[in-house]
């Protein structure tokens, strides 16, 4: 049954990917990244992922960790997010 499991996820990520890259690209739209918004997601997922080991996860079994990961980093996306539009808007009526 795992096998199945690990089948589908393989090929969700396979569907997943193959959309992304049949995706439009956009010309003339020029972006910077924020190394400072992956700072913060990356040690928000690392601070989270610490605290729920640190609070008796059994992290010998994968499938714990895995869900622990997977959730801190969505909600690091979630914090992050919040606090890179709240300290980057200038004023109400401006667009970021």
């Amino acid at each position: 049954m795992k096998l199945v499991q690990h089948i589908s996820s393989v090929g969700g990520i396979l569907i997943l990917l193959w959309l992304i890259l049949r995706l439009p690209k956009e010309k003339g739209i020029h972006s910077t990244i924020s190394y400072t918004y992956w700072v913060v997601v990356a040690g928000s997922t690392l601070l989270i992922t610490g605290l729920r080991i640190s609070t008796g996860l059994d992290y010998h079994k994968t499938g714990h960790l895995t869900v622990t990961l997977i959730t801190a980093f969505f909600l690091s996306l979630i914090i992050a997010g919040y606090s890179h539009k709240k300290r980057f808007i200038t004023s109400p009526g401006k667009k970021i």
